[in-house]
C-alpha cells in the first residue's frame, strides 16, 4: 500500500512552509506569497533564492488560502489542508495575449484537490473510446475488464456533469459516450462523495468528472455490422445531459463473441471474492485473453438499459436503472488434469462441450439526499436470473454429460444516514437487507460417483435438486472525528445471517440417496468494532486499524436433529507509517497481526453435493482457524509534469491453518480422504511498477511480480515440505511517430515447484500497430504470439493476429470498419495452471477466420 509521507523537516503546526519552483524544476526567488481568509490578509512574504518560503498561522486553517504572484509567472491560488504543512508549487511563465495571436489552454490545470485536463490535448486519430483516452491520463490505469484506478486505487464515483448518472457502471459512458462531445476530464483527488464528512473523513481514492461542451446535450452512436461466415452486431447508445436531469437508454444484439454483460454490472465489486457455485457445469476454461477473448465465443446476445437520473432539488436527486440481458454461448476445449500426492500422479484427460442460455433482468432504484449537514440514502435492488447450460463431454474415454438448470432471486436494501456534528465530528447509520435463493436442478446421464472408501457406483441417470437461500441483516454505526493532525473512524456492526442448504438426489440406490440427502441451517450472530484512526504532522502520516469481532455460528443438520455451535473472537490489528522525502515521493512499512477463522462461505454440510459429472462436494462441519502475521515495505513516486510513476511492495507473512481437508485420485478417478493440519507458509512477494516516458515520443511501462512459498504441513500423519517460486515480468513501449503508433508489449510467467521437479513458463508477446494512411483511411493490426512450455521438453505455440481497416467520413461522425478476425485461422489456444498438488493443460478451441463490416455513426 502507498501513503503519502513528511519531508526531511519537521515543521511547526503553525507555520506553513513549502518551495516554489517553474516548469523546469528551477526554484524561483522573490515571489509574493500572501496568506488570505476570503479577502483579509492574514500574513505575507516572499520566496528566498532558493525558492522557498514560510507564512505563520494563528487561527484555524478552514477557508485559508495561499497566492502567489510574480511579474514574470502566471498566479496561483492554492487552498490550504489541514492535515499539509509543506507545499511544493509549480509557476508557468506569464502567458500575454497580443492581437491575432491565440493562447492554447493547457492540457492539465490543477486546483486544489482537482485535476483538470483538456480532452483535445490526449485525443489520438486511432481513439475510438473514451477508455483510450482516459488510460493515457497520468496516474490512471484501467483492467482488461474496464475498472479506472488511479494511482493504483479504484476510483469512488464516475460523474458527468458532477452528477453520478450510472452508479458503478461507468464502462457504459466509457465504451459508448461520444468522446467529441467532452470538453474536460477531471480527477478529483481524496474525493469525498458525502458532504457531511467533507474536510472530517478524507478517502485515498479519487473520483471522475466529465465536463461536456455544452450544458444541454443529446450524443449517442448507432452501429450496424455483418459477418462472414454468418453473424451480425446492432447496437446503439443514447446519452441526454440538461442542468435537472441525465438519461442513458441503450440496445444491442451481436453474434460476434462480444460480451456486454460487463457494462452492467457494478465495476465497484468485481475484485472482492465470491463463493464458489455449489453446482456448476464443468465446461472449458477460458483463459485471460483481453482483447481477444471474443475469439472464443459462439454467442447469441442481446441486451437491453436504460439510466435515469432526476435532480428533485438543490441537495436531492433520484435514480431508476435497469438492465436485461439474454445471452446463449457454446464453447469447445479440452483440459488434461495431473493430481500429485506422494509417488501417485492421477491423469484425467478432457473432451469439453459446453452450451449455457442465460436471461438476466435487474432492476435499481436510488433516492438520495447530499446536504452538508446530513445524509440520506435509500437503494432497492431486484435481481432475477435463470440459466440452463448443456454439458457433453468425455472423460479419459468415458461419456459425461450434465444439464444444469439454474434459476436465482435476489433483493438488496440499503439505508444510509450521515449527521454531521460540531468540532468535527459525524455519526453514520446504515442498515443492510439482503436475501437470495438458489435453486439447481442437475441432470447427470451415465452419472459415475465415487465417495471416500466406497469406490465406483454407476447410475444410467441422476437428478441432484439442490437449493440455498441467505438471509443477511446488519446494522452499523459509524463515528467520525477529525483535528488538525489526528482523524479516525469508529464502526461498530452487529448482524445476523442465516443460510439454509437442502438437497436430494433420485437414484434408485437408497444407499446413495441417503448420503446425497442434506437440510442444514446455519446461523451467525455477530458485533464487530472496526476503528481506523490517521495522525499527520508535517510530510509523515500514521496509520493504526484495529478491526475486532466476536462471532457466534451455529449448525442444525434438520435431517437427522444434530447441532452445534462455535465461539470465535477474530482480530487484526494493522499499523501503517510513511515518509514523504520529496514531492510525490514516499517511503511506508507496515506490520500486521491476524487471527481469524475460514468458513468457506456458509456451506456448511456434513454430506455430499454431486457438482458435475464425476465431480463431488463435500464441507466439514469444522471452520479451520488461521492465524499469522506480515512485514511490509513500500516506497512510490510520481512527477505529474515528467508523467514519471513508480511504486513497489515487498510483504512478508507467515500463515498458520489448523487443517485443510482434501482429496487425493487414482487413475480410475476413485476418491481418498486426506487431511492436513499443522500447515505453516511462509511467504515472500514483491510486486513493482514503473511507467517512463523516453525522448518524449516514447513511453515504457514495466509490471514484476515475484512469490516464493516454503510450507510445512503433515499429511495424514506424513510430514512434507513444499517450495514453490513463481515469477512474471511484463513490459510495454509504446512509440509515437509521424502518423503511426506501435505498441510492443511482453510477458513471461514461470512457475517451479522443487518437490514435484516441475518448471512450467508461459510467454507472451504483442505486436499493434496503428497507421493513420490519410485524413479517411486508416489500419489497426494486432499479432500476438502465445508460448506455454512444460520443463524444456514440450512447447507449444499460438498465432493470433487481426487487421481492421477504418475509413471515416462526414468529419469523422461516420466510421466504417472492415475486420479480418483470426487472419492466420489458428485453431486453439493453450494455457496452464499449476497448483502444489495439481496442474492443468487448458487447450480452448477458438472461432474460425471472420470478415467483419460494420458502420458506426456518431450524433
Amino acid at each position: 500500500m502507498v501513503f503519502s509521507g513528511f519531508t526531511a523537516n519537521i515543521y511547526s503546526q503553525n507555520n506553513i512552509s513549502g518551495t516554489i519552483l517553474d516548469l523546469q524544476g528551477l526554484p524561483i526567488g522573490r515571489v509574493n506569497v500572501i496568506l488570505k481568509k476570503g479577502e483579509l490578509i492574514k500574513s505575507f512574504t516572499s520566496s528566498d533564492h532558493r525558492g522557498a518560503f514560510q507564512v505563520t498561522i494563528s487561527e484555524d486553517r478552514d477557508s485559508l488560502t495561499l497566492h502567489f504572484t510574480h511579474l514574470a509567472y502566471d498566479p496561483v491560488e492554492v487552498p490550504i489542508d489541514r492535515n499539509k504543512a509543506y507545499y511544493d508549487v509549480t509557476l508557468r511563465p506569464r502567458t500575454v495575449q497580443l492581437p491575432e495571436i491565440s493562447v492554447k489552454v493547457p492540457p492539465v490545470t490543477r486546483h486544489g484537490d482537482t485535476l483538470t485536463f483538456s480532452l483535445e490535448s490526449y485525443v489520438k486519430e486511432s481513439d475510438q473510446t473514451l477508455e483510450e483516452i482516459l488510460a493515457r491520463l497520468p496516474g490512471i490505469t484501467i483492467s482488461p475488464i474496464g475498472e479506472i484506478f488511479y494511482r493504483q486505487k479504484s476510483i469512488n464515483k464516475f460523474y458527468i456533469e458532477g452528477l453520478d448518472l450510472l452508479e458503478g457502471r461507468y464502462r457504459i459512458a466509457t465504451q459508448n459516450l461520444n468522446f467529441k462531445q467532452v470538453r474536460d476530464i477531471q480527477i478529483i483527488e481524496h474525493h469525498q462523495p458525502i458532504r457531511a464528512l467533507d474536510s472530517i473523513y478524507r478517502p485515498e481514492n479519487a473520483a471522475i468528472n466529465l465536463k461536456l461542451k455544452s450544458d444541454v446535450a443529446l450524443t449517442g452512436s448507432t452501429e450496424g455490422g455483418l459477418a462472414h461466415p454468418l453473424g451480425g452486431l446492432i447496437t446503439s447508445q443514447l446519452f441526454g445531459f440538461t442542468k435537472r436531469y441525465q438519461f442513458n437508454v441503450s440496445g444491442s444484439f451481436n453474434n460476434w463473441g462480444r460480451n456486454q454483460i460487463s457494462d452492467f454490472v457494478s465495476l465497484y465489486t468485481l475484485d472482492q471474492q465470491t463463493d464458489a457455485e455449489l453446482i456448476s457445469p464443468h465446461g472449458p476454461y477460458v483463459p485471460p485473453m483481453t482483447r481477444f477473448q471474443s475469439l472464443s465465443n459462439n454467442n447469441r446476445e442481446y441486451t437491453g438499459v436504460i439510466n435515469f437520473l432526476q435532480r428533485l432539488g438543490d441537495y436531492t436527486q433520484l435514480k431508476i436503472q435497469g438492465y436485461g440481458i439474454s445471452d446463449r454461448l457454446k464453447q469447445e476445449g479440452k483440459t488434461l488434469k495431473r493430481y500429485f500426492f506422494e509417488d501417485l500422479v492421477s491423469v484425467f484427460n478432457e473432451d469439453l462441450y459446453s452450451s449455457q442460455k442465460q436471461r438476466v433482468w435487474n432492476g435499481k432504484t436510488v433516492l438520495e439526499y447530499n446536504h452538508p449537514g446530513i445524509y440520506t440514502r435509500l437503494s432497492t435492488e431486484i435481481n432475477i436470473a435463470l440459466n440452463q447450460s448443456e454439458v457433453d463431454n468425455i472423460v479419459n474415454g468415458v461419456e459425461a454429460r450434465d444439464w444444469l438448470k439454474k434459476n436465482s432471486k435476489e433483493i438488496s436494501t440499503d439505508l444510509q444516514v450521515v449527521v454531521r456534528g460540531k468540532n468535527r465530528k459525524a455519526y453514520a447509520i446504515n442498515a443492510d437487507f439482503h436475501y437470495n435463493v438458489d435453486d439447481f436442478n442437475l441432470d447427470i446421464l451415465d452419472a459415475v460417483i465415487t465417495r471416500p472408501g466406497k469406490g465406483e457406483e454407476s447410475f444410467p441417470k441422476l437428478v441432484q435438486l439442490a437449493s440455498t437461500k441467505d438471509l443477511e441483516l446488519q446494522v452499523y454505526a459509524n463515528f467520525y472525528y477529525s483535528d488538525k493532525h489526528l482523524s479516525g473512524k469508529v464502526e461498530v456492526r452487529p448482524g445476523v445471517a442465516q443460510n439454509d442448504i437442502i438437497s436430494s438426489t433420485n437414484a434408485p440406490d437408497t444407499l446413495i440417496d441417503s448420503t446425497f440427502k442434506n437440510d442444514y441451517r446455519s446461523n451467525r450472530q455477530s458485533i464487530s468494532i472496526d476503528q481506523s484512526w490517521e495522525y499527520l504532522l508535517g510530510q509523515t502520516k500514521l496509520m493504526l486499524r484495529m478491526p475486532a469481532m466476536y462471532e457466534h455460528i451455529s449448525i442444525a443438520n434438520r435431517e437427522v436433529n444434530i447441532s452445534s455451535g462455535w465461539h470465535f473472537l477474530n482480530y487484526q490489528p494493522n499499523l501503517q507509517y510513511s515518509w514523504k522525502y520529496y514531492r510525490d515521493n514516499s517511503l511506508g512499512i507496515q506490520f500486521g497481526y491476524f487471527k481469524d477463522v475460514e468458513t468457506f462461505g456458509d456451506l456448511f454440510f456434513d454430506g455430499f453435493i454431486v457438482q458435475s459429472s464425476r465431480s463431488i462436494f463435500s464441507q466439514t462441519k469444522e471452520p479451520n482457524r488461521y492465524h499469522g502475521y506480515q512485514f511490509g515495505v513500500n516506497g512510490a513516486g510520481f512527477n505529474p509534469q515528467t508523467n514519471i510513476y513508480y511504486h513497489g511492495h515487498l510483504l512478508y507473512q507467515r500463515h498458520s491453518y489448523d487443517q485443510i481437508r482434501n482429496y487425493s485420485f487414482d487413475q480410475t478417478g476413485t476418491i481418498s480422504e486426506y487431511v492436513q493440519r499443522q500447515n505453516t507458509s511462509d511467504s515472500y512477494l514483491f510486486d513493482g511498477y514503473l511507467k517512463l516516458p523516453l525522448l518524449g515520443k516514447i513511453e515504457c511501462q514495466l509490471w514484476t511480480n515475484y512469490r516464493w512459498i516454503y510450507r510445512d504441513q503433515l499429511i495424514n500423519s506424513s510430514a512434507t515440505r513444499f517450495n514453490s517460486q513463481q515469477l512474471s515480468v511484463k513490459p510495454e513501449l509504446s512509440i509515437v511517430y509521424g502518423h503511426h503508433s506501435t505498441v510492443l508489449s511482453a510477458e513471461w510467467i514461470t512457475v517451479w515447484i522443487r518437490q514435484l521437479k516441475q518448471q512450467n513458463k508461459q510467454w507472451r508477446t504483442g505486436l499493434s500497430h496503428f497507421w493513420q494512411i490519410s485524413t479517411h483511411w486508416a489500419l489497426d493490426a494486432n499479432y500476438h504470439l502465445y508460448l506455454y512450455g512444460v520443463k524444456r521438453s514440450t512447447n507449444n505455440w499460438t498465432h493470433l493476429l487481426n487487421l481492421e481497416w477504418r475509413y471515416r467520413l462526414d468529419r469523422g461522425k461516420m466510421n466504417l470498419k472492415i475486420g479480418l478476425i483470426n487472419v492466420l485461422n489458428t485453431q486453439k489456444f493453450i494455457s496452464y495452471f499449476q497448483s502444489t498438488y495439481y496442474q492443468t493443460l487448458y487447450t480452448l478451441q477458438l472461432r474460425p477466420r471472420q470478415l467483419q463490416v460494420s458502420l458506426k455513426i456518431d450524433f
